[in-house]
C-alpha cells in the first residue's frame, strides 16, 4: 500500500496557515527537502513524524492516515481550544 504522506502534510500545513519554511527549519529540514516530502517525491522519514506532531497538535496516526473529512473539522476543534485556553 502506498502512503502520500506528502498530501496530509501539505493539507496540514495549510490548515495552519504555516509556510514550508516554518515547517521545515521546526523539523530540522532544508525548504527542499521538506518541499520534495510534501511532493511525494520523497518519503517521510519516521524520525520527522514526532516533531509534526507537535506542530500540528495531532497524533502521529492522524499524520498517516488523515481522513479527509472529519480530521479537517477535528483539528479545527483543537486549534479553538487551543487558542481559548491562551
Amino acid at each position: 500500500m502506498d502512503l502520500f504522506i506528502g498530501d496530509n502534510l501539505r493539507k496540514l500545513r495549510r490548515w495552519h496557515d504555516k509556510k514550508q519554511t516554518e515547517v521545515a527549519k521546526c523539523i530540522g529540514l532544508s525548504v527542499r527537502q521538506y518541499r520534495k516530502m510534501e511532493n511525494n517525491q520523497i518519503q517521510t522519514k519516521i524520525k520527522y513524524l514526532n516533531p509534526l506532531s507537535n506542530l500540528y497538535k495531532i497524533d502521529i496516526d492522524a499524520i498517516i492516515k488523515l481522513p479527509k473529512l472529519n480530521a479537517l473539522s477535528s483539528i479545527s476543534e483543537n486549534i479553538k481550544k487551543d487558542n481559548d485556553e491562551r
